[in-house]
């Protein structure tokens, strides 16, 4: 039997990150969080009716998956600033893999831990087959149709020197181009997934377009001006 809550006190210790001035960033871990919850809601969906998804399987590869990021900071490889600056990589995946089996193997059963180290380092695969990987997949590309991981970006660029204007000028190129919707279609493997995802993708299109008015003060140049 796993112990769900252990193990989640144990990644949420391993995953909330120091910077070097000592204070504490809870990015990644929250990110893995989501990704867990996120994960957990769509086991249920009609695509997963029938399918035998071990609950404590699926909290290990959730809340584990991005660990390879908290790897290489702790390690000096990367910069806080630069986790999940680009997408996780295969290389990131085994760390993460080969992590988790070291930080749980006082939680769970070693055969446990071994598929959801499978599971794991299958992550950045174009094809896969274990029903777990598959939903987590799912829920770490739905995540990144998150408001929360739009806005973590946006600000990221912005406070490292990149203009509000630029940061605009970036989503509307990608926006013009079919970027975001490129990036559903290649990203998700389910329909119900993929019709989340463009949901989220209107909430991010209202987002800027807030962003964009409140940054030309649109809305006081209308009340000193309001049309006719």
């Amino acid at each position: 039997m796993v112990n769900l809550d252990a193990i989640r006190k144990q990644a949420q210790q391993d995953l909330v990150l120091k910077c070097t001035e000592g204070k504490t960033r809870t990015m990644l871990w929250d990110h893995a969080d989501r990704v867990y919850d996120s994960a957990q809601l769509i086991a249920g969906l009609p695509e997963f009716s029938g399918k035998d998804v071990d609950p404590g399987k699926l909290i290990i590869v959730a809340l584990y998956h991005d660990a390879g990021w908290a790897v290489q900071h702790e390690s000096g490889e990367i910069d806080i600033n630069d986790i999940h600056a680009t997408v996780t990589t295969a290389i990131q995946r085994t760390l993460a893999a080969t992590f988790m089996l070291e930080r749980l193997k006082n939680f769970a059963k070693p055969d446990v831990l071994e598929y959801s180290a499978e599971c794991i380092r299958v992550l950045s695969d174009h094809d896969i087959l274990q029903p777990c990987a598959q939903i987590v997949a799912e829920a770490d590309h739905l995540d990144e149709f998150n408001v929360v991981t739009l806005c973590t970006k946006v600000f990221k660029q912005i406070i490292t020197g990149r203009s509000v204007d630029a940061v605009i000028d970036t989503w509307d190129n990608q926006n013009k181009y079919g970027f975001w919707a490129a990036k559903i279609n290649d990203s998700f493997r389910f329909d119900s997934t993929r019709k989340i995802a463009c949901s989220r993708l209107k909430v991010f299109e209202q987002f800027i377009e807030k962003m964009r008015a409140h940054h030309k003060n649109m809305d006081v140049r209308e009340f000193l001006d309001p049309p006719a």
